[in-house]
């Protein structure tokens, strides 16, 4: 359990870099966290049009190539070949994860 003096950190994981429905809303929800004192930060699998929003609010965010985990492929094996494949592409995300969470500082 955190100690009153340990800061909450947050890490919010994007589908994508575009601007539609999830996107459009979930920098005001970090800023309402951020409000409460909460530090946030984003991943993006590409580079896109929600950087200029992310930087506009002073949101930190790191780029780290991962595939859409969500398609509608209804062929078995197409799902198969991208949740194997998205396993795999995870790695980097927990790895930057885990050196944030270990670093003992707040995000850089």
């Amino acid at each position: 359990m955190k100690q009153k003096n340990e800061k909450i950190q947050i890490c919010f994981i994007s589908h994508s870099a575009g601007i539609a429905g999830a996107e459009k809303a979930f920098p005001k929800l970090i800023e309402g966290l951020q409000e409460k004192g909460i530090k946030v930060f984003v991943f993006l699998p590409e580079n896109g049009p929600i950087e200029t929003i992310l930087k506009e609010k002073n949101i930190e965010y790191f780029i780290i190539k991962y595939g859409r985990w969500i398609n509608s492929d209804s062929v078995f094996l197409k799902r198969l070949k991208r949740t194997i494949k998205n396993l795999i592409m995870a790695i980097p995300l927990a790895v930057k994860i885990n050196a944030i969470k270990n670093s003992g500082k707040e995000f850089a």
